[in-house]
């Protein structure tokens, strides 16, 4: 007994769990401290019977009958169970860890769901103290009839979860006050919440024992109780002096002379008081008395007729136009008050209903047209019920259907409270074993409890009684309200009433303890941003005190609603959605089938977690769907959240193996359908990053150029950073995994999200750098574009190897070149651009600088630039009908520039020339299919140079190719001087500067690259380049292969 009442339903964070393990390794002499039933059945127990059993119960059977009711319980139960065997499943998956429930779905379900998934279970164990709050005021003000701050009267508790009656308002007050007191106990401490747990236990198997003895102890005879009133075959709300009669005179053996003496009476009409004395209280009547014939004829009005004659707008009925000769003369529907007043036994008993035969008739079939009259003669149309005091109990118009499916969003509160036995996972002796069993057990005991009571209730009660949720028609004259269940139980009534009490007090404590340390485990597990101020606690065991507060507002706003029936369908939903992914994570774990997935629960299938899932999706709709999706979004919401802006943990997981297991699947299923045209090409990019190092930490050394080429994520390509760091591989193996961590971190913060972000350690970095490309990228991702920064040293220098073995890389390997220069100018993410972008077009491009304008003018920072087009030409072309057959096909492509005509002499483009057209795929595509019709329809006097220059071939005057070979030519001529090039580039560079010397961004095609290895050659390729882009603040230099073309389909 000791142990149960050391139970609380609270979980622990992973740091505690953790170190409670830790602690717990360290005392291995101990005793083990809690067996299955100690530590995991009872507790269950406690927490699955709750307050809808004993005040809510007779109601959902009433409305549902027993079919549907025993199928409504049967269905929740069935939910339950199942989630509890896909528990069992994640608890025999190796050693259970303490921490609780949430400690066991997170590690399972991952940081992302994990979080979303922890605060469903945080906002339904909140929402649920505020039902068990509500519950227990409304049995201490309704049928204890203590603290009735406002009165009861009317119709107006019937209307919306609105709360304008008296009965709601009492609810908010009381609920209100007994949440501050029951917080205060909470931050005194949990002992206190400890020490009261076997008590509540004990009043809980006591109320329901002595109900069921109530049961059988009903067959000797009807309870005489539970006399309801009839008008007609109507229930009505029993008055006030607890009296079934319209007028005293109706009453059996009236003799007039014991409540008035006529004599006092003289004239024509008179008016005599008459007193009544009644359980707790004396009753006072008017008696009216006319003279007719030779006698006086008196009728004394019962609280009954007035409450059916008076007005609709009236507080009381007006006794100055009463006629004792003609009583119903003034009232409403005169025909409706003919019919009879009667008292009817709400409880016949067991035996009673059984020999009567009713359960064939009444008992199993109590659905009637509009839920508030009994099957009989007389049958009240709905219009005629509204103003007048009858028993209503209709949760909602429409079909019986619809009101079972609201109910069960009512009952399934009442089946909730399975992952106690999880909760105490670290006081287990042997949490695998004990888990499954006492679990299921727990769930099994009540299951069946729940289905013999709603059969016994159906069984022993009045379908009318039953559909009487708050005991209207009981009054028994000391203007109290009965409840059905406590009028059955044995002996005596307030053995239930105050044994729910006790009980509903206790599992709000349990909730609101729990409540508060499951947000500080969330907390401080720090998977959702902002969340760490939840975490700190006081004491030894860590006592939440700021987690407390938001659980107070939430379950101060759900007693403020006030009514159990508004708040019962978002908490089951809450919880229903928790279910839901525990069922999942066991179904995704087991048709993965990933290694790490081994439960030893032997009754455990994937079929069994797929069909809970589905009753869980199933309930969540049928109890409100609006609420369900709004829930669902919401938990999205939280997940994006956790993702995006939350701690990155590494659990080992079942979702990150769920990614893993899609990503193989995808990557040979693109692998199998690779597609080399050039409608699919996207910008899959490999960057060679760069490092800084300074006192022990690294930097990137150019953080704008990865935030460049992450503007090229529009192409919805990927990005690949290859962190290249020359050394010995020895110096870094210590140190390689914390550099990545730090470029992640620093690319996090700027929003970067690359495929794949690694360091590669080599002692001759520059001569490896083929080898990285060949073996980066897996299966058909592979990158089809190398970026890396021009080289900022001084020209002269000879050690260009990096550069170089790049550049002629990509091009052996049909790889494109994107080289940014000047990058630390390039504008922040923040910035936003507003000048122009332009696009150099020199030679033979293929497209592929205008696609690279078009993708980076979708991010923010380059959206509101306008894009403009330099076309290259020479002076003898056709220029203006070069710009509309550009603007033309700009226009099919979809493709808003402005397209300017910049005339160049053929001389000082030679450097363009492709050797043998190899780049260009000796065809002529996008963009330079495009030129080139326009050129050779203007081509009309050109002479054999001219001719000779458009094809490729270079004149006598041309200076040749940077490799040293003239296209179409197989022996090489000599070349130009160095001067003669550096003239070219400069004359390039001023027409450059003269039309995009204040443009944002240039993109410039760059010319062919030397393929044979000639440092020469390189060194004055390098100086061509500075030349080309001298005074250009902000440069993109584009080498293409001829694929990436834009067509009228991409």
């Amino acid at each position: 007994m000791q142990q149960i009442a050391s139970y609380t339903s609270f979980s622990l964070s992973a740091g505690e769990a953790e170190k409670n393990e830790e602690d717990s390794k360290e005392k291995k002499d101990e005793p083990s401290k809690l067996g299955t039933l100690m530590g995991v059945y009872l507790p269950c127990v406690q927490n699955i019977f709750g307050v809808i059993l004993f005040i809510r119960m007779p109601w959902i059977v009433g409305l549902a009958g027993i079919w549907e009711g025993l199928g409504l319980i049967f269905f929740c139960c069935l939910t339950t169970m199942l989630t509890a065997i896909s528990m069992s499943a994640i608890a025999t998956n190796g050693r259970v860890p303490a921490g609780g429930s949430y400690y066991m779905i997170s590690r399972s379900l991952g940081p992302g769901w994990g979080g979303a998934v922890g605060m469903m279970f945080y906002f339904g164990t909140t929402i649920a103290a505020a039902m068990y709050i509500i519950g227990s005021i409304e049995i201490v003000t309704l049928y204890m009839g203590v603290g009735r701050i406002f009165e009861i009267e009317g119709d107006s508790f019937l209307g919306s979860t609105l709360g304008i009656s008296g009965m709601f308002d009492n609810f908010r007050i009381w609920g209100t006050l007994l949440l501050i007191i029951m917080c205060g106990i909470v931050l005194a401490g949990m002992k206190y919440v400890n020490k009261s747990a076997m008590p509540f236990l004990i009043c809980v198997i006591v109320s329901i024992l002595a109900l069921f003895i109530g049961f059988f102890a009903s067959a000797a005879g009807p309870n005489m109780s539970t006399v309801m009133c009839m008008v007609g075959d109507t229930v009505a709300k029993r008055p006030r002096d607890g009296l079934c009669y319209k007028f005293l005179e109706d009453m059996p053996n009236f003799v007039e002379t014991n409540f008035y003496d006529k004599t006092q009476c003289s004239g024509v009409s008179c008016s005599l008081d008459t007193n009544v004395a009644g359980n707790t209280n004396t009753h006072f009547y008017e008696t009216k008395c006319h003279f007719h014939g030779n006698a006086w004829k008196c009728k004394t009005p019962t609280e009954l007729f007035k409450n059916f004659c008076k007005a609709a707008s009236a507080d009381s009925y007006d006794m100055a136009n009463f006629d004792p000769a003609s009583p119903y003369a003034n009232c409403r529907y005169e025909a409706l008050l003919a019919a009879p007043a009667w008292s009817r036994h709400g409880v016949p008993g067991l035996a009673k209903s059984i020999s009567d035969g009713v359960y064939s008739e009444e008992t199993w079939n109590w659905q009637s047209q509009h839920y508030r009259e009994d099957k009989g003669r007389i049958n009240i149309p709905q219009l005629l019920t509204g103003p007048f005091p009858y028993v209503t109990s209709t949760p909602t118009s429409g079909s019986g259907f619809t009101t079972t499916m609201i109910l069960i969003g009512v009952f399934f509160p009442s089946v909730t409270g399975i992952m106690a036995g999880s909760n105490r996972s670290g006081d287990l002796a042997n949490g695998s074993k004990s888990i499954p069993f006492g679990t299921t057990g727990a769930i099994l005991t009540t299951g069946i409890t729940y289905l013999a009571s709603a059969l016994l209730i159906g069984l022993t009660s009045d379908g009318a009684l039953m559909r009487d949720k708050f005991g209207d028609s009981l009054y028994n004259g000391d203007g109290n309200q009965i409840l059905m269940n406590a009028s059955v139980t044995w002996p005596h009534p307030w053995v239930m009433l105050i044994g729910s009490l006790l009980s509903s007090i206790g599992a709000g404590l349990q909730s609101l303890t729990g409540a508060p340390r499951l947000l500080q485990a969330i907390a401080k597990d720090d998977v959702i941003p902002k969340f760490d101020m939840f975490s700190k606690g006081r004491g030894e065991l860590n006592e939440p005190t700021i987690a407390i507060i938001p659980t107070f507002i939430i379950c101060l706003i759900a007693i403020w609603i006030a009514e159990i029936e508004a708040i019962t369908p978002i908490l089951s939903i809450f919880f229903l959605m928790c279910y839901l992914f525990v069922n999942l994570s066991t179904t995704v774990n087991s048709l993965m089938n990933l290694p790490m997935w081994r439960p030893t629960f032997k009754y455990y299938h994937w079929t069994v977690s797929l069909l809970g899932c589905f009753c869980c999706l199933t309930m969540m709709f049928i109890t409100n769907y609006i609420a369900a999706i709004g829930i669902l979004l919401l938990a999205c919401a939280i997940y994006v959240c956790v993702t995006v802006f939350g701690g990155q943990k590494e659990w080992g997981d079942s979702i990150t193996g769920l990614y893993t297991t899609l990503a193989i699947s995808a990557m040979r299923q693109l692998n199998q359908h690779m597609s080399s045209h050039t409608k699919s090409w996207r910008p899959q990019v490999l960057v060679f990053n760069k490092l800084v190092e300074d006192d022990g930490s690294t930097t990137v050394k150019y953080p704008k150029l990865l935030e460049f080429v992450a503007s090229l994520k529009e192409g919805k390509g990927l990005m690949i950073i290859k962190t290249l760091i020359q050394g010995e591989y020895e110096q870094y193996e210590d140190k390689k995994e914390k550099i990545e961590q730090e470029i992640r971190e620093q690319l996090r913060a700027k929003n970067i999200l690359p495929l794949e972000c690694s360091v590669a350690v080599s002692p001759k970095i520059a001569d490896d750098v083929p080898l990285i490309c060949q073996c980066s990228g897996i299966s058909g991702l592979k990158p089809n574009c190398i970026v890396l920064n021009f080289p900022t040293v001084s020209p002269s220098r000879k050690d260009y190897s990096f550069f170089y073995n790049t550049a002629r890389h990509a091009a052996q390997t049909d790889c494109a070149l994107i080289v940014s220069k000047n990058i630390d100018e390039f504008p922040d993410q923040k910035d936003a651009m507003q000048g122009h972008i332009d696009v150099w077009w020199i030679r033979q491009d293929g497209g592929m600088s205008l696609l690279l304008a078009s993708l980076i003018r979708r991010v923010p920072t380059w959206k509101k630039t306008s894009l403009r087009v330099y076309i290259t030409a020479d002076p003898s072309d056709n220029s203006e009908a070069m710009r509309k057959a550009l603007v033309e096909y700009l226009l099919d492509m979809r493709i808003q520039a402005e397209v300017n005509i910049v005339e160049v002499e053929c001389e000082d483009t030679d450097a363009y020339l492709t050797p043998e057209r190899k780049n260009s795929v000796c065809e002529d595509k996008g963009v330079d299919n495009v030129v080139n019709l326009a050129r050779k329809s203007v081509a009309v006097a050109w002479t054999p140079e001219q001719k000779a220059s458009f094809d490729g071939l270079p004149t006598s005057s041309s200076s040749g190719t940077w490799s040293g070979k003239h296209a179409g030519i197989s022996k090489p001529k000599p070349r130009a001087t160095v001067m003669r090039k550096i003239h070219e580039a400069t004359g390039l560079n001023r027409l450059i500067q003269q039309y995009s010397g204040e443009s944002d961004l240039v993109f410039i095609n760059m010319p062919p690259f030397p393929i044979e290895h000639n440092e020469e050659r390189e060194r004055n390729y390098m100086r061509f380049i500075e030349s080309l882009t001298k005074n250009i603040p902000r440069t993109i230099l584009v080498r293409t292969t001829g694929k990436e073309v834009i067509t009228a389909f991409n």
